[in-house]
């Protein structure tokens, strides 16, 4: 048979890629629910060429909850100098134990010190962009942190070509850019009495880029024709001063006399969540910037039309299943509220277009074409 023979017999090991999911311990949306699926998805998805090793398992990232929700600045130092440990310290020994060949992370950050091909997910680009919204001396660390750790990246991994492009024209990275669009969450299904009625739906935090006071003014103004007519803002008011919207939020309620008719209710669970998308009349996105935006893809996931800004990439999101404003003009907005509310032919091809686009955005196609991407860089 000979040596040719034998080996060509052999079967092909496959090459480990360990999955860093440790920022679950901190993370409850946006990075948590990339991480989720990604790793839902890779299970379900049988795969020749890698083997995924979660570390540590999704279910036990999951249910740490020390680290979660509001906490006080000695959480959040601890936290901090924890992740940094487990980022240059910890993870680069897991990988030489498990025999990884690959360290994946979805969080932004490599670890330094390693000689396994690293993967980054980088969601966006705003910590370079939008530097007044975060606490300077954070920022600054965090930013060299990412920017130190790409030189040894071996690939990163973009969550839309909006911000591929992004990352190509403001970190000018070294490594190969591949994107690899992800899913949203699955809520649970909610059959009780709706909250509110005739309501239009914003979930986000109240963060300056967000855009909420355009939103308020077209609201206001749509109020004019439509007077039964809500608005339910879903969302924390904001972890510091410096990016928090909130305050100035309840200020332009004030002064344009919606006091009665804007529902702010902070954060809420799942199934509260789940209601309140089932029975929106309309969901709009303001936002001026995003790395993703996966409220399109819960709102089309309940049928619900949607309305978004002509920013970022949440036309490239959202498909032919949302109508889109310009950005900074809240008459142009109203205008397309009440469009969908007047127009119920309309809102049906919305819905229909934006089931049409979900087909994209799933478990299967995440995992997919994250694999995908890996095979760009895999010599096994």
């Amino acid at each position: 048979m000979g040596n040719h023979g034998i080996l060509s017999g052999m079967k092909k090991a496959k090459a480990k890629v360990l999955i860093d999911t440790f920022h679950l311990n901190n993370s409850i949306s946006g990075i948590g629910t990339y991480t989720t699926n990604l790793c839902l998805g890779l299970r379900a998805n049988a795969c020749n060429e890698f083997e995924f090793i979660e570390y540590p398992t999704l279910e036990r990232s999951l249910a740490s909850s020390f680290f979660k929700g509001k906490t006080n600045k000695i959480k959040k130092g601890l936290y901090h100098l924890t992740y940094f440990i487990w980022k240059q310290c910890v993870l680069p020994v897991a990988a030489v134990i498990k025999q990884a060949d690959y360290i994946l992370n979805p969080d932004y950050i490599s670890p330094y010190f390693s000689n396994k091909k690293k993967i980054v997910v980088l969601h966006d680009t705003l910590f370079w962009e939008y530097t007044k919204n975060y606490h300077p001396l954070w920022r600054k660390y965090f930013v060299s942190l990412i920017e130190i750790t790409l030189k040894k990246c071996d690939l990163i991994l973009a969550t839309s070509n909006y911000t591929k492009e992004k990352i190509i024209k403001i970190i000018s990275p070294s490594c190969p850019i591949e994107t690899v669009y992800q899913c949203h969450k699955s809520l649970p299904s909610n059959d009780s009495n709706a909250l509110y009625e005739n309501y239009l739906l914003h979930v986000g935090t109240f963060d300056n880029r967000k855009n909420i006071n355009v939103l308020l003014e077209a609201f206001y103004l749509t109020r004019k024709k439509y007077s039964d007519l809500k608005l339910v803002l879903v969302g924390f008011e904001g972890s510091s001063k410096t990016h928090t919207l909130f305050e100035k939020t309840s200020v332009l309620i004030e002064r344009l006399s919606l006091e009665e008719h804007v529902f702010i209710t902070g954060y809420v669970s799942e199934s509260v969540l789940s209601n309140l998308y089932k029975n929106a009349t309309c969901y709009v996105f303001p936002s001026l910037d995003e790395g993703f935006g996966i409220p399109i893809l819960e709102a089309q996931s309940f049928g619900v039309p949607v309305i978004v800004s002509n920013r970022g990439p949440l036309l490239e999101i959202g498909g032919d299943g949302v109508v889109s404003f310009e950005a900074l003009d809240p008459i142009d907005l109203q205008a397309k509220i009440q469009l969908i509310v007047s127009d119920l032919t309309l809102k049906n091809k919305l819905v229909k277009k934006g089931y049409e686009n979900l087909k994209n955005f799933n478990l299967d196609h995440f995992a997919e074409d994250t694999i995908k991407a890996l095979k760009t860089i895999n010599e096994f």
